[in-house]
């Protein structure tokens, strides 16, 4: 089994921001963009961690 950071697998932070103006909905929409960013980021570091061990492994 690889090994994993621990960070690697906690959750992203998802803003539970309340919006009742447009700069309010602005600054949601920017962190949400930033969620997604920190996700696919760890989604990149695993892919990258199993493709190391799939070469080790061959």
């Amino acid at each position: 089994m690889p090994d994993i950071p621990a960070e690697t697998l906690k959750p992203c932070p998802v803003s539970d921001r309340q919006v009742s103006t447009v700069k309010d909905l602005a600054a949601l929409a920017t962190e949400h963009l930033r969620a997604a960013e920190c996700a696919n980021g760890k989604l990149k570091a695993i892919k990258n961690i199993l493709d190391r061990e799939k070469t080790n492994g061959a």
